[in-house]
């Protein structure tokens, strides 16, 4: 007798219930009656002989790719990856043995690593035996970064049992002993809401799709999108890496020390969300898309939209005749105002980027409507350099001009000028040493300014002052920094030294001696404490200084009676 597969219920649950029905001695058995394996059905995570499940059940609970991704945790991991990941994992859960696949979702090396515990709720529990009469376990609480129940709101129970070695080849239910035994993890009131937002969004990357499916491309323009209204985005579209690396450090630091965001929001790994919002380099767990979504959309169903918009302005637009209209023989749906734009810029009514901003349009979504509908040819800047805007780059190189104020003056890119200046071997070397000239000039004059203005200024002063050279000068020019006489006699007539009082070690002395002659009755040492001058000193209550022995004689005389007394004693 089997079970029906209730809502958000695993296999693994299944195999369980099935197990306590059947009254079978070990889980070994029913696992070979399901599966044709004893081991298939033990995995709590991924279970293998999914076709054969499958055809010993008859399809009553579906066929084998159905089976994987709505009866385990496998959506989770492959919500941010290609399609063929997805068929190569669905393969193998089908197939005889699932051993390489955590190393395809790269999970051992992954901020969760490839163990993951069983987890449940308390409250799901107590639901579960009143409409079911057994308990089972949940997908959502299985997944990494789930601390919270998204239904009741309630933390998560963790079991070691199926990760120290113990009860791997057990069928657990959540009312087992030895699961209602472990206590929840500890969240504090900044925590619980953060976690829960969280514990939603896992839940959401479990059980919804991306809207077109999943393109990396369209996902970094969707990250990007989130980023300029963050305004963590330069003008160039470059990603503010400083701004952005300190804001996530800031939004997530209640969380950073525990598992799996430890690996990706503390001091040591945060950086690496970088290549996340950059060029797509390699795979990352989903966390860490989870992570970035909650900081830049707050939830699952405004990231959805925008990356549903991304992956609209991917496709080929759908037109549509009009009969009434000759002069436009197709007209885009809903895009009334992008052909508006068109109309006016024909007509010789101002460029795209001003009718865009009159209109209320993004001029790049505005330039990128335009190409698709062939409403108008947008006349692009020549990418060919001259020889006469080549010669005047490089004379700017010569003078030491910085690469930004070139690349402004000429409207190129930073790459064209490394690239010019790459082409002539010492160019660069010309361009180090005049820009060290024109440098070492302009923190000359801030120097000789700020002297001019306030003739007594000190160098401490001058250190403190932001925009004084002085520190540049320092470290760059320092022969003519100490060439500058005014400067030393402006510092020197300012000099004050203030002398120290001297010790009178005399006095101290006999303040020491006579803290002594008062302990000295009462001094008592334990076996354990080694007779030593120090272990004396310790002994004494509060002096005003610190007692050396070696600046007070009378002192140091007592403390050695107060040794040889104490470990004749100790001989005997």
């Amino acid at each position: 007798m089997l079970p029906i597969l209730q809502r958000d219920m695993t296999i693994y649950s299944l195999v369980a219930i099935a197990h306590r029905w059947g009254g079978a001695s070990r889980g070994e058995q029913v696992c070979n009656a399901l599966f044709g394996s004893p081991g298939a059905g033990l995995r709590h995570d991924f279970p293998s002989h999914l076709d054969e499940f499958s055809h010993r059940t008859e399809l009553a609970y579906g066929r084998p790719d159905e089976l994987a991704l709505n009866a385990t945790v496998l959506p989770y991991f492959l919500r941010f990856r290609p399609p063929e990941v997805q068929a190569e994992a669905i393969a193998l859960m089908r197939g005889e043995t699932v051993e390489p696949l955590k190393f395809i979702l790269g999970l051992p090396a992954g901020p969760s690593g490839a163990s993951m515990p069983l987890c449940t709720c308390e409250d799901c529990i107590r639901e579960d035996k009143d409409a079911h009469g057994f308990a089972y376990w949940h997908r959502q609480h299985q997944l990494p970064g789930a601390f919270v129940c998204t239904k009741h709101g309630s933390p998560v129970l963790q079991s070691s049992v199926r990760i120290d070695g113990r009860g791997r080849s057990t069928l657990f239910l959540p009312d087992d002993p030895e699961i209602v035994s472990t206590s929840a993890s500890f969240i504090t009131v900044l925590q619980q809401p953060l976690l829960q937002r969280l514990s939603i969004l896992s839940a959401a990357a479990l059980n919804s799709i991306l809207p077109g499916g999943y393109s990396s491309q369209i996902l970094l323009a969707t990250y990007q999108h989130g980023l300029k209204q963050q305004g963590l985005l330069t003008k160039c579209g470059q990603v503010r890496a400083r701004e952005f690396v300190k804001w996530l450090r800031d939004q997530y630091h209640s969380i950073a020390s525990l598992e799996p965001f430890n690996r990706i929001v503390d001091e040591c790994h945060v950086e690496g969300m970088l290549r996340l919002v950059r060029k797509p380099r390699g795979n990352f767990h989903s966390a860490c898309h989870l992570l970035l979504i909650d900081a830049l959309f707050g939830s699952w169903d405004r990231f959805s939209s925008v990356y549903e918009w991304e992956h609209q302005m991917e496709l080929p637009l759908i037109f549509q005749e009009t009969p009434d209209s000759e002069e436009s023989p197709s007209v885009c749906e809903n895009e009334t105002l992008v052909i508006e734009l068109a109309r006016r810029h024909k007509n010789g009514e101002g460029s795209v980027s001003a009718l865009s901003k009159e209109l209320g349009i993004d001029v790049n979504t505005a330039i990128r409507w335009l190409g698709k509908l062939g409403l108008l040819e947008i006349a692009r800047r020549p990418k060919v350099l001259t020889h006469e805007i080549r010669a005047e780059i490089i004379q700017s190189i010569k003078c030491g001009e910085p690469f930004r104020q070139i690349s402004m003056t000429f409207a190129l890119s930073r790459a064209t000028i490394d690239r010019i200046c790459n082409e002539h071997p010492m160019l660069h070397e010309t361009w180090r040493a005049a820009s060290h000239e024109r440098m070492r000039n302009v923190e000359r004059q801030k120097l000789e300014l700020l002297i001019r203005s306030s003739p007594d200024v000190t160098i401490a002063e001058l250190r403190r002052a932001k925009n004084s050279g002085y520190s540049w000068l320092s470290r760059h020019d320092k022969e003519w920094l100490k060439s500058r006489s005014p400067l030393k006699t402006a510092n020197r007539s300012r000099l004050v030294t203030k002398r120290r009082p001297r010790v009178d070690w005399s006095m101290r002395d006999h303040e020491c001696l006579s803290a002594l002659k008062n302990l000295e009755a009462t001094l008592r040492f334990d076996d354990c404490e080694r007779l030593k001058p120090m272990v004396v000193l310790r002994k004494i209550p509060n002096l005003s200084f610190s007692p050396r022995l070696d600046r007070l004689p009378e002192s140091r005389a007592l403390v050695i009676k107060i040794l040889e007394r104490a470990e004749g004693r100790r001989d005997k």
